[in-house]
């Protein structure tokens, strides 16, 4: 799991940017959930995902995507908002 900082955002599209200022380009999808991504926001995720560049992220108790225990913990990303973290699994489809 790495932390990146959102540092630019364009409607779904985010560029995000870890410790060693490297930078990804994301495309961001929000389903079922009233979070909204900002610029400053961080963002823990597991780096698979990264090669994705489009993913959909849901509620963690979604009837959609896979029901998150132990051995799948890595579709859980977390979001943290000024010290509040929001966590969303990996919605599929």
């Amino acid at each position: 799991m790495k932390e990146l900082l959102v540092i630019n955002k364009d409607n779904n599209r985010y560029i995000l940017m870890d410790k060693e200022s490297n930078k990804y380009d994301l495309t961001i999808y929000i389903e079922d959930e009233e979070y909204q991504i900002d610029t400053g926001d961080i963002l823990t995720i597991n780096m698979d995902m990264i090669d994705t560049r489009v993913l959909t992220f849901g509620n963690i108790n979604s009837k959609y995507g896979r029901d998150i225990n132990k051995t799948n913990y890595s579709e859980v990303v977390t979001f943290n908002k000024n010290g509040n973290k929001t966590y969303l699994k990996r919605i599929y489809g």
